[in-house]
């Protein structure tokens, strides 16, 4: 077994964190946008973030991280002994076979309409507009659906969404759940709105 001081490994510890640093910096400029940011300055913000993170993604989707990531599985360390090395492979190797199913082409235009769907539902929720927002959550919806088909799914898209939180999780799994809590939840809205309207106003 080699170790985990070995050439690919460093690569790719030293090419998760250039990627750590970009994708803190898109954090904090989204961070931003939900604060300070003027609202004239949305689509210098989308192309912002969409930049970051097109250039993430084509960081780790560099077909040299692959190399390095087989390296480290054919060198062993997917299952070392240290839990902290086989969880990096094992994690980059679930991470980059996910994301080299989507051109950095479509993260940027999805990142890019995330920023433009915000700034639009900041927008309609002052004036209780929906409709102004609909187009923006098409969107993203439509989007997020082309993602899900590249990433494929057993039954529903929500399948191939959940891989990317919960690895294993399924949609089929999760209903018997959300019905429940949906049904306590709505259960609940009733008399939270009669006492919320018993308030005074201060």
């Amino acid at each position: 077994m080699d170790s985990p001081g070995s050439a690919p490994y460093r690569s790719l510890l030293a090419r998760t964190q250039e990627i750590a640093l970009l994708h803190s910096t898109t954090a904090l400029l989204q961070w931003d946008q939900h604060t300070y940011m003027p609202p004239k300055a949305t689509d210098f913000r989308a192309a912002q973030v969409a930049y970051f993170s097109g250039r993430s993604h084509r960081l780790f989707t560099d077909a040299q991280v692959g190399g390095w990531i087989a390296a480290c599985e054919d060198a062993g360390l997917a299952g070392s002994a240290d839990a902290e090395v086989s969880a990096n492979v094992r994690g980059w190797r679930r991470h980059y076979d996910r994301a080299t199913r989507l051109s950095a082409e479509l993260v940027e235009e999805y990142e890019a309409a995330k920023v433009r769907a915000n700034a639009a539902w900041e927008r309609a929720r002052a004036h209780n507009d929906f409709p102004a927002f609909a187009p923006h959550l098409e969107e993203v919806f439509t989007l997020t659906g082309r993602m899900a088909d590249l990433w494929g799914y057993e039954a529903t898209r929500y399948d191939a969404l959940l891989e990317g939180y919960e690895p294993g999780a399924r949609e089929r799994d999760l209903r018997p759940l959300l019905e429940t809590l949906g049904a306590s939840s709505a259960a609940l809205l009733g008399p939270a709105a009669d006492r919320s309207a018993r308030l005074p106003a201060d």
